[in-house]
Order: C-alpha cells, then structure tokens, then sequence
C-alpha cells in the first residue's frame, strides 16, 4: 500500500463514514464540502506545512469538483490572476492524495510515473524505482525543490506531468564575475531544477550588447 510519507504532506481519501486507514490514524480528519469557504484556505497552509490529513470526499462533490469552470466573460476582462476556486480545491483535495475510498488503494501521479516506465515499491525506500534502479519519491505537493530523503531523491508531480522521470540533481545556484568584470555569468550548479530541466544562462555585458544562451529541458 501507498503510505503517508510524512515528509512529504501525503493526504489520504476516504469516503464519508468510512473508517480512518491505520497509516494515517495520527492525522487530523476533515470533510470536504463545496460550500465550505474556509476549507481551501485551510488546505494549502497545510500544504505548504507538508502536514497530512485525511479528507472525506463523497462521490457527488468529486463529481462537482470534476466539472469545469464556465464564465461568459472575454478573457481580455479576467487577466492572468482570475480565481478559479473549483480547480484550486479540486487540486488541494486530490493532487497529493491517495485514495483509499476503494478496496484497493491508488494514487494518480504513482499511476502516471508507471506509465512512463516506473516501477512501484513498497519497502519503504521511495515510491518507485526507475528501471536503472534508482529509487525516488513522489511530490504531489505545492511545486517546490526537496532535498533527497534519506538518500532516496524526491520527485516532483510537475516532473512526471511533462514526462519527466530524471530526478532533480539539486537546488543550488552560483554566480561568478569573469575578468574585468565585463562578464558576468550565472549558472544553475545543479544542472536541473524542480521540472527536471538545466539550464546556463550567460549576460555578456559590453556597451549596450546583451548575449543569452539558454539550455532547458532535455
């Protein structure tokens, strides 16, 4: 069975009445319901904290939370931050969960990393193993680098969205002053970020020249 991975805010999915699954006895237990204003708020801060809980979910709201949002306004009146409270919840309920409403426990990021060659583990050292053997774990949290966990690195859901199984290298940046100054070059030292992707960015400073080379995802 998927577990909680606590390091990671793993929430589980139970059906309303249905009993807590003995992994996550410890968490705190809430019900998920459309009209319920304050729970989306409550979500993400726990989101962020990468604190578990176990969420009821009945059928008829994961139905509702399935279906998408319709406004009748242009697009050039609703702007790049319009709210979409239906899909931010939806997100918060289901994105870092495993749903345990049926006899046999699933997760969808585990089922779309099998997809792209991943194998399922239950050892308790990560999620899943590449078919090199290199273990990770599963983050279906808020997009964000984590440190490997206990040697095992840790795999973000925006990594496994874009097809990506290559296990981030790190987090840390540098930047460094060449010559006399007239170069002045940043480079990402891990070589890739939280979607798998490097990346070296060069600024050739020279009168009012400006040089970019950019390398991203492989």
């Amino acid at each position: 069975m998927i577990g909680p991975a606590p390091l990671l805010g793993r929430n589980c999915l139970v059906a309303p009445g249905q009993s807590t699954p003995e992994a996550w006895q410890p968490c705190e237990r809430l019900t998920v319901a459309l009209d319920d204003d304050s729970l989306p708020p409550v979500l993400s801060a726990l989101a962020h904290e990468r604190r578990a809980v176990v969420l009821a979910v009945a059928d008829e709201v994961e139905t509702a939370l399935n279906r998408p949002s319709v406004t009748s306004r242009p697009p050039y009146e609703l702007g790049a931050r319009f709210p979409m409270p239906r899909e931010a919840l939806r997100a918060l309920v289901f994105a870092n969960s495993v749903d345990c409403r049926r006899a046999t426990p699933g997760w969808w990021l585990l089922d779309a990393a099998h997809r792209l060659g991943a194998r399922a583990v239950d050892d308790g050292r990560g999620d899943v193993a590449l078919t090199d053997g290199t273990r990770l774990w599963l983050d279906g949290g808020p997009p964000r680098f984590t440190a490997p966990i206990d040697g095992i690195g840790v795999l973000h859901r925006v990594c496994v969205e874009h097809g990506s199984l290559a296990p981030p290298l790190g987090n840390g940046a540098a930047a460094t002053i060449v010559g006399d100054g007239a170069e002045l070059e940043v480079s990402r030292s891990s070589g890739r970020g939280v979607a798998g992707c490097s990346g070296v960015v060069v600024f050739m400073l020279a009168g009012c020249s400006t040089r970019r080379r950019r390398r991203w995802c492989r």
